[in-house]
């Protein structure tokens, strides 16, 4: 469970461990724990440090559950889903969110700081040994953009 940074020359720049939807497969509901699969776009750069929620776990409102930022995702037919922070480090390479992608607090301020933008094209992909739900996606696309060498 990662998430790959890549600049207009298709160059990986930044991979970051994640937490993702606790259910498989793609998201088709508000509620069904999925993260949604496919093409979207950053369509906001939210500050949400003092935001909280609360997981339904008897442990009330946790403040900070959401890290620094909420990079809001355009997933059209889904709201609310994004990139964020996490009050939970444990969660992170597991199925545990709602359906955001989750990322370490430290890798959340990189990601914001050093590359997304609004407008930045998102695609969210399932690996084929996580899913028993195929990836729908052409072979090209799953295979992701083709490496180059980095020059700074």
């Amino acid at each position: 469970m990662t998430l790959a940074v890549y600049d207009f020359n298709s160059c990986l720049r930044a991979v970051y461990p994640i937490a993702c939807g606790r259910a498989l497969g793609n998201k088709e509901k508000p509620g069904d724990m999925k993260t949604p699969e496919g093409l979207f776009s950053v369509q906001q750069i939210q500050d949400a440090s003092a935001w909280t929620h609360d997981f339904g776990d008897g442990k009330g409102e946790i403040r900070g559950a959401y890290g620094s930022h909420f990079i809001r995702l355009k997933t059209p037919g889904h709201c609310g889903i994004g990139i964020h922070g996490t009050h939970d480090p444990a969660s992170i390479g597991t199925r545990a969110t709602e359906g955001c992608v989750r990322l370490n607090n430290s890798d959340l301020l990189e990601l914001v700081k050093k590359y997304v933008y609004v407008g930045m094209p998102v695609v969210i992909l399932t690996s084929e040994a996580d899913s028993a739900v195929p990836c729908r996606f052409p072979a090209a696309v799953k295979a992701g953009p083709r490496l180059m060498a980095q020059t700074e």
